[in-house]
């Protein structure tokens, strides 16, 4: 816990801290209030200023991994496919959340080129701006040609708002072929 400008290594792992927390529970009696279910790991370092009685954050935290298990899980209706993957395409959303997920098609006959996957977020618009987003292919067929000005047969997050994204398969599918695709969203 890093206050004003100091880092303080928590002394003990915290299953879930809930209600109003007392200035007695943070290293220098310091007072912070807030609600909600709180896991860290043993022993956790944060460096940096953290947000209490709303002061700003002016420093850097870091921690060992970040979990976004308490997004909501993405369902196959929750994503939208352009004609371009062909008639009845095969659909499968493996796991994830709005912060991150994968998924999977099998293009069927009468596939176009550029199709399109949109994603409306489950858990509603991003509250600071559109998230910053990273997918890539996760499908073990490699894309063909040599890499060119455009790069062909990759996923690319073409439109990115609050509230949604939209991949773009910058390519034409085969049909019968399966094509995977992982994403990572970040707020700024």
């Amino acid at each position: 816990m890093a206050c004003n400008g100091d880092s303080t290594t928590l002394p003990k792992a915290f299953t879930d801290l809930t209600g109003t927390l007392g200035s007695g529970q943070f290293p220098g009696g310091i007072a912070a209030t807030g609600t909600g279910a709180v896991v860290m790991a043993a022993s956790p370092t944060f460096t940096g200023t953290i947000i209490l009685a709303g002061s700003q954050n002016t420093g850097q935290e870091s921690a060992r991994r970040f979990d976004a298990h308490q997004g909501t899980t993405l369902v196959t209706t929750d994503y939208v496919l352009s004609a371009g993957w062909g008639t009845t395409p095969t659909f499968a959303a493996v796991r994830g959340t709005d912060n991150g997920a994968t998924f999977t098609i099998v293009a069927k006959a009468t596939v176009g080129a550029n199709p399109t996957v949109t994603l409306t977020f489950k858990n509603g618009a991003w509250v600071n701006g559109a998230p910053i987003v990273v997918c890539g292919r996760t499908d073990v067929t490699a894309a063909t040609g040599a890499p060119a000005a455009a790069v062909a047969n990759e996923f690319v997050p073409t439109t990115v708002s609050t509230t949604q994204i939209i991949f773009t398969f910058n390519g034409t599918p085969v049909a019968n072929s399966t094509y995977g695709c992982s994403f990572i969203c970040m707020g700024v």
